[in-house]
């Protein structure tokens, strides 16, 4: 949609290809999340020099198994939800802090239904229900964020970029957010 200018350094594209190729496996689903009858475990990668913290969660059926955490830049984090008779369906915030100014913010929708398929959604968005959990599809989906977000690298070289942002469903399901920078001609 538009440009925004950020006041942070942006990580050039070596920068964030070394931050990519230094990240660790993701986590596999734990044990005891997996003795539960429809679990699903949510594998977040973050492919960007920013933090992507959690912002509140949306249930249908299920609930919440140990806790959310922050994932840092270039890292990998899971969390997992549980069944209760429905089987294990809702939703996510998520915020990424961009600057003092600047945030995007996404919410996910997932579902291992007590009958039906795993499903999975991504949209930049503040409605978990409506926006996430509500827009549930098979195979998931990916989205390119609304902003192109502007500034300059540390050593003053202009630069842009977009964050795409996927999920794929499954038990196992898989949150990928990335940082594609490109030099500002």
């Amino acid at each position: 949609m538009g440009e925004m200018t950020l006041q942070v350094p942006i990580d050039t594209p070596k920068q964030v290809q070394k931050g990519c190729d230094a990240m660790k496996d993701a986590p596999t689903i734990p044990a005891d999340l997996k003795a539960y009858f429809r679990p699903v475990w949510m594998v977040l990668k973050n492919k960007t020099q920013f933090s992507i913290n959690p912002d509140g969660t949306y249930f249908y059926s299920g609930c919440l198994h140990g806790e959310s955490s922050n994932t840092s830049a270039y890292n990998v984090s899971g969390f997992g939800a549980r069944n209760s008779w429905g089987g294990t369906t809702g939703g996510a915030r998520f915020k990424i802090k961009l600057d003092q100014n600047n945030e995007v913010v996404f919410v996910i929708g997932f579902s291992n239904p007590y009958v039906g398929y795993y499903g999975a959604h991504i949209e930049e968005s503040w409605d978990i229900k409506k926006n996430g959990y509500a827009k549930v599809a098979e195979n998931g989906n990916n989205i390119e964020s609304i902003h192109t977000y502007k500034g300059t690298s540390s050593s003053g070289a202009p630069l842009k970029f977009r964050l795409r942002l996927s999920i794929v469903s499954g038990q196992t399901m898989t949150i990928t957010v990335v940082q594609e920078v490109w030099e500002e001609e």
